[in-house]
């Protein structure tokens, strides 16, 4: 897949699909290390 973007686009564009993997992955891997933890 060729992308028709700058350099600097597609590093944006990666850092911002980090941010939202890690905003949606986080909580859960927390809440799964709580409920491990906890019990």
């Amino acid at each position: 897949m060729k992308r028709k973007f700058s350099k600097k686009t597609i590093e944006n564009g990666y850092w911002l699909d980090v941010m939202v993997e890690l905003l949606v992955y986080l909580p859960r891997l927390v809440m799964r290390l709580f409920k491990s933890g906890f019990n």
